[in-house]
């Protein structure tokens, strides 16, 4: 599947899913079901505008007009919040004492991102010398969008983002002392 295929596809998704809930409430009487459309009908559309956001966000950051406001951020409470925010448990292992000098939201988001696909995960962050290292290894991770969102977030942090997305990723980042 090329690139566009794959934007598409993630941007179709939801309004897929909205155009058959939508079905399925115009046509019930039942309570219940009613109201199973309409939580579908809002994760959907709320899925849909974090995929433009995320895309939004991507594009101001390739053209150079994204500003960060970064502070001092301890990235085992960074990671720890990204982890709690994911549906499903990951078996982590988190470095103490390892800073960064990060715009904590977006990089959160980016994290998020890396995060979101459902499976089975591992997180190990680490202290490598000069940079802060958060390794994932599991199930597959981000759709295009949110792949290309981290790394765009990474790569503004001064660090970089390894790995194709498909059961292994790395995010390197500059150590703040």
């Amino acid at each position: 599947m090329s690139d566009l295929d794959q934007l598409l596809h993630e941007l179709l998704t939801p309004l897929s899913t909205l155009l058959l809930w939508e079905e399925i409430l115009r046509t019930t009487d039942e309570p219940v079901r009613q109201a199973e459309a309409i939580a579908a009908i809002r994760a959907s559309a709320q899925l849909q505008a974090r995929l433009i956001g995320d895309m939004r966000e991507l594009d101001r950051a390739r053209r150079g007009a994204l500003e960060l406001a970064p502070t001092r951020v301890a990235a085992d409470e960074l990671v720890s919040a990204a982890i709690a925010r994911r549906r499903e448990p990951v078996r982590a292992t988190l470095a103490r004492d390892a800073w960064l000098h990060a715009d904590a939201p977006r990089l959160g988001r980016a994290l998020d991102r890396l995060l979101e696909p459902p499976g089975e995960l591992a997180l190990e962050l680490a202290v490598d010398g000069e940079h802060v290292v958060v390794a994932l290894r599991g199930a597959p991770f981000a759709p295009a969008i949110g792949h290309a969102f981290a790394r765009a977030i990474v790569e503004l942090h001064g660090g970089t983002l390894s790995g194709t997305g498909t059961s292994a990723v790395e995010i390197r980042l500059p150590r703040s002392t």
